[in-house]
């Protein structure tokens, strides 16, 4: 008998004692593995824990841009994204060990793959040796539909394994100024984020081209919804700091010229700059770019409206927010945005 004969009455035995599938027993083999390396991976509650702190995040970010207030939101929205930095790294870790955890087991199962491939040449190579020795024995004419039975159950028992060999080989993964430090930060953040998604993208190729138990799936799966939980409102605070950048710019360059309304380049309305909480029209809702003080004793300063609001969950594309920041002035003239400035009482 050999080895791999002993191996499967072994798994056969365990199943029937445990009323269970082979499969079920080869699982529970695996999770067992994984309890004893200690492989760690983060409970319900841990990730409630990491929504809660993204919806304070969202909540100090909706904060109001009086003066005092602006200032306490923006140190409230630094440490909240501190905070996500932690967790996030934690999740990071958790991932990796993780990756080495399957790391292990593809490492296995290539073991085990190079052991049946040596079985397979080793029944191969006796075929041929009794196929040789029985030619050499027999006449021209002789015939053993015995021999030939022997003979085509041991080349399907081989083609079986070959096939088991190539469906269960592990795949080939694992190749694997406050308002610019806050969007710095937050961009870092979103990096961040994207490499573990990329990581666990990986993972579960080599999950889904491998015999890995299913609790390791699982886990894989619960870290896999954490990290889009958390591209999600990062997504969300990243619009709403671009936002809060645009609005304190306008504010600024007001305070600067003395302007307390100016008429929307879309619809023509006025509107009055002390009243406005977010970088939008209050009329038509398009988003406002810049602002263009008026030319003459006369004249009207206007507000530069951009394209419409995206769709609640998206992120405006960061090129032309970054064109509207740039040096010099703009195709309708606009005075140049150099950052905050002016008092805060100009501004009420």
């Amino acid at each position: 008998m050999s080895d791999i004969d002993a191996f499967d009455e072994v798994i056969d035995e365990a199943a029937a004692a445990a009323g269970i599938e082979r499969t079920e027993v080869l699982m529970r083999a695996l999770i067992a593995i994984a309890e004893a390396e200690g492989v760690d991976v983060p409970s319900m509650e841990e990730l409630e824990t990491i929504e809660d702190r993204l919806v304070e995040l969202e909540t100090a970010a909706d904060g109001s841009t009086d003066g005092e207030e602006l200032t306490d939101d923006r140190t409230d929205l630094h440490a909240d994204i501190s905070e996500l930095h932690e967790d996030v790294a934690d999740l990071s870790a958790q991932v990796s060990e993780l990756a080495e955890d399957l790391d292990e087991l593809s490492d296995d199962l290539s073991e085990v793959r190079n052991d049946t491939e040596e079985k397979i040449e080793d029944v191969r190579t006796r075929l041929v040796r009794i196929y040789r020795e029985a030619e050499q024995k027999a006449p021209a004419d002789h015939d053993h539909p015995e021999l030939a039975s022997t003979v085509e159950t041991l080349r399907e028992t081989v083609a079986e394994l070959e096939d088991r060999t190539t469906d269960g080989s592990p795949a080939d993964a694992f190749d694997a100024g406050e308002d610019n430090a806050t969007s710095d930060a937050v961009g870092e953040l979103r990096g961040t984020v994207a490499d573990l998604a990329d990581r666990i993208e990986s993972m579960e190729s080599t999950v889904e081209g491998g015999e890995v138990d299913t609790d390791v799936s699982e886990k894989l799966s619960r870290i896999a919804n954490a990290v889009v939980s958390v591209q999600r409102r990062l997504r969300v605070v990243e619009r709403r700091t671009t936002d809060a950048e645009t609005l304190t710019r306008l504010t600024a360059l007001a305070n600067t010229h003395g302007i307390r309304k100016a008429a929307c380049t879309h619809c023509e309305e006025t509107v009055r700059l002390t009243l406005l909480t977010a970088p939008r029209c209050p009329h038509c809702d398009r988003e406002f770019s810049d602002l263009t003080p008026k030319s003459g004793f006369f004249g009207t300063s206007r507000l530069i409206a951009g394209d419409p609001p995206a769709l609640e969950g998206e992120v405006a594309g960061s090129g032309d927010a970054a064109g509207s920041r740039g040096s010099g002035t703009d195709d309708t003239g606009s005075v140049p945005t150099e950052g905050p400035g002016g008092t805060r009482d100009d501004r009420r």
